[in-house]
């Protein structure tokens, strides 16, 4: 074996290429790998572009410190036998010639906004230089195999993960009808577990910086199940109240409904396939008002008729709050033509309801069949306004409403009084057909404001577990080879004993947050907006699956690729929800590019050590 002076100044020049390749190589993966950690939280708008920058620079490079020293002796000594070089100068210019060959397909990958492996690249890169210089011998083809079977795996369990929990989550909080309750006494949960993983992973990889290398296993159960219950307890106390109160004051700022108010709605008619009609109270008008104003507002539909009296608050009060309104163009079309054609053929019935005094008298008029509108309808009884115009003859406290309701034979309009006394709305209830609802369907396409506002922070949460994760498994491509590099220049020797110094792991750290900053918006819109559409809970969703999946891998010291777990995730949770929500032509190139990551690297990298060996050994 030769043997080379530690620090020689014939290696100088390869030592500070290496740094400069190794430095470029981080900046392509932050502009790449760093996507998959936020562009999920990017996507859904639970952060914007610079708060995801922000947030990946602090923890991508903590990540790369505490626990990302273990995969970079992987991707080192891992993949290849050093001992089978005996020239560490030729060692040395493979190192670099991986990391060119790895810097230059990232670079090219992200600018056709590919999101493509890091992890792929240089262990490609690794092969191609080793074969060129040594043949197949130096390869350990058995650790080659683990790490090309987790390729696989990855994206796969990830999946598997992701969809187990987006079943749960759907089955157990999104079609509930009480889903914000539900969400909320969920969320410590939530909170405990995602932290619960992050700090047994951190003690569990042992980093020597901190001596948690010395900590025993079961002492690392203690403190980490410790931490989830403070990190619970703190959630349920502090946290779920005020959120609680941040959803409400939306909802009422959004819906116009005083949540705070004493006099709180009264439900008096459950749920039904009808719609409404309301008629002001019209008392001490003329005749003429009177006619005029009922013609008008019992032609209105209801979000019509909402409009309305958010438009005209002292001449109308509101009676009816529509839970759900989603009835399509042709329908409401026809229900509306239904309502002209009767009014103009119930003149008799108009005249009879101004005529008469009896406040309890109910008129029916069928008017031609229509197709039955199938709608989740509550009707509220809300306070009286004295400024409101009444009817002449009816008591003070009286409304008079216009119900239109529908089955499969017939419309009715109906005109019912509504007393101030709830066995008066009982009365009328009794009136009107109880007609069953179809069960609540959720579309799980979008979130409604209280689920996303109960799982954007647990999106941001799980995001930077994920940069944390990432920055602890894939800062390894970049700065494995340059360990590599700087253990033998320091050493004089290949088979270098030295710990991986945490400076280098910074070094790593900090070129791939840089990446992220100057480039990183371009995979970031493939990931969290082009391959299919996210929401805070499918990216809650992704990102824990792929968090976790990425984390268990690094501390088994398999360096497996952040990219396939996180698209494997996005995927499924696209295909789960609806096979049309998922770019599959999109997914058909990212494939294609997972493919022949590893022979274009692998092919680059042993041309130029090809050069290499014959310039300079």
């Amino acid at each position: 074996m030769i043997a080379v002076e530690p620090y020689s100044i014939e290696l100088l020049w390869v030592l500070i290429v290496g740094f400069i390749v190794a430095f470029v190589l981080a900046f392509g993966i932050g502009a790449n790998d760093v996507a998959n950690s936020f562009g999920t939280s990017v996507g859904s708008k639970v952060l914007t572009l610079k708060q995801a920058c922000i947030l990946a620079t602090i923890f991508e490079i903590l990540g790369s410190i505490l626990i990302g020293a273990k995969v970079s002796d992987t991707i080192r000594k891992g993949i290849i036998d050093p001992t089978t070089f005996d020239n560490p100068k030729e060692l040395m210019l493979g190192q670099l010639s991986s990391l060119i060959g790895c810097c230059i397909w990232l670079l090219v990958a992200t600018f056709f906004n590919l999101p493509v492996s890091g992890t792929h690249s240089i262990v490609g890169g690794t092969i191609g230089f080793a074969l060129i210089s040594q043949g197949s011998n130096s390869i350990k083809w058995s650790v080659f195999a683990k790490i090309g079977g987790s390729w696989f795996i990855s994206p796969v369990l990830a999946g598997f993960i992701s969809i187990v929990f987006f079943i749960l989550i759907r089955k157990f909080i999104l079609e509930k009808e009480n889903s914000m309750t539900v969400g909320l006494r969920w969320l410590p949960i939530f909170y405990g577990v995602t932290i619960m993983l992050n700090v047994f992973s951190i003690i569990h990889s042992a980093p020597p910086m901190l001596y948690f290398d010395r900590i025993p296993l079961w002492v690392n159960f203690i403190i980490t199940i410790s931490v989830g219950l403070i990190i619970g307890l703190s959630v349920m106390i502090f946290v779920k109240p005020r959120l609680k109160r941040s959803i409400e004051a939306t909802l009422r700022k959004k819906r116009g409904v005083d949540y705070n108010s004493e006099e709180k709605p009264q439900l008096t008619k459950t749920e039904g396939r009808f719609e409404t009609y309301t008629v002001s109270r019209l008392e001490n008008v003329n005749t003429s008002d009177k006619e005029t104003q009922i013609d008008h507002i019992s032609m209105l539909k209801e979000y019509d008729l909402i409009r309305y009296q958010q438009q005209h608050p002292d001449q109308f009060r509101p009676y009816v709050e529509m839970q759900r309104i989603r009835k399509d163009s042709e329908t409401s079309n026809s229900v509306y033509s239904a309502v002209c054609r009767g009014r103009r053929e119930s003149e008799r019935f108009r005249n009879e309801l101004l005529a008469s005094d009896n406040p309890n008298t109910v008129a029916h008029r069928n008017v031609p069949n229509q197709p039955a509108i199938r709608e989740k309808t509550k009707i509220y009884r809300l306070p009286q306004y004295p400024s409101s115009p009444v009817i002449s003859g009816s008591a003070p406290n009286e409304a008079k409403s216009l119900l239109l309701t529908s089955d499969d034979d017939n419309i009715s309009t109906t005109s019912a009084n509504h007393l101030s006394s709830n066995e008066d709305i009982d009365e009328v209830e009794d009136k009107m057909p109880e007609i069953p609802t179809k069960k609540k369907k959720v579309d799980t396409t979008s979130d409604s404001l209280e689920i996303a506002s109960i799982f954007k922070y647990l999106q941001i949460l799980t995001a930077i577990f994920g940069a944390f994760a990432h920055g602890g498994n894939d800062v390894s491509n970049a700065i494995g080879p340059l360990i590599g590099l700087w253990l033998i220049y320091v050493e004089g020797n290949v088979v270098a004993k030295s710990a991986t110094p945490l400076w280098v792991l910074f070094y790593g750290g900090l070129g791939i947050s840089i990446g992220l900053w100057v480039w990183g918006r371009r995979v970031i819109r493939t990931i969290g907006e082009d391959l299919t559409k996210i929401t805070p809970s499918s990216g809650f969703i992704i990102e824990i699956s792929t968090a976790f999946t990425v984390l268990v891998a690094s501390n088994l010291s398999i360096p497996i690729s952040t990219t396939h777990c996180k698209v494997g995730s996005v995927v499924a949770i696209g295909r789960v929800r609806s096979r049309q929500s998922v770019d599959w032509s999109l997914f058909r190139n990212i494939i294609v590019a997972w493919i022949v990551t590893v022979p274009v690297t692998g092919g680059i990298a042993a041309g130029i050590m090809a050069l290499f060996r014959y310039f300079f050994l």
